[in-house]
């Protein structure tokens, strides 16, 4: 009798034991598929804060060179407004040919294998330039250039708003450590 309580004790102490070894292993897998799924979370947010950290960089950047470029472009807008040829060729990079011709300046350049032309001023005619207002400012990654949107205010020889407002648009870079105008166009 001895013996056969010796054994079911002895029985009994294995079998808990496997058990137990059971409990353990399964905890361990559910322990370790925990620690996968963390380590990716981890990796994951990782990435997210590095874009997050790139992108405030990249906005305290285009907060900082916001006055900069906007008075490039307000002398932009008065060589246009005043057909001042000279202000004209101080704020746009070279690729940018100001000419005069008939009494009316004209800005050229190509992009894209396409040639571009816009009539910047006009000498002979009855509206005049009453004021400006910068619209939108943005970087453009694509061409790695800032987006100044400005919004021009014209009135006829009465004195009355002409309408529709004209839209320029001026795209900056950085050339040789100066900011200039590299493209521009206008919208209606």
């Amino acid at each position: 009798m001895k013996r056969l309580i010796l054994i079911f004790f002895i029985s009994i102490l294995l079998l808990s034991g496997c058990t137990s070894k059971d409990i353990k292993v399964s905890t361990n897998n559910i322990k370790n598929d925990e620690i996968i799924k963390l380590k990716k979370s981890i990796k994951k947010l990782r990435t997210e804060l590095k874009e997050y950290k790139f992108n405030i960089e990249r906005m305290k950047k285009q907060q900082e060179l916001f006055p900069i470029l906007s008075n490039k472009a307000l002398d932009f807008v008065r060589g246009q407004t005043q057909g001042d040829i000279e202000k004209l060729n101080k704020v746009v990079s070279n690729n940018i040919i100001i000419i005069e011709k008939d009494n009316k300046i004209y800005g050229k350049y190509e992009s894209y294998g396409e040639k571009i032309k816009y009539m910047l001023f006009n000498k002979n005619s009855k509206i005049k330039y009453k004021d400006m207002l910068i619209q939108g400012y943005r970087y453009n990654e694509e061409n790695n250039t800032y987006l100044m949107h400005i919004r021009e205010f014209y009135v006829d020889e009465n004195n009355n708003p002409v309408s529709p407002p004209t839209f320029l648009n001026l795209y900056f870079s950085k050339i040789e450590g100066v900011w200039k105008v590299v493209k521009f166009n206008f919208d209606v």
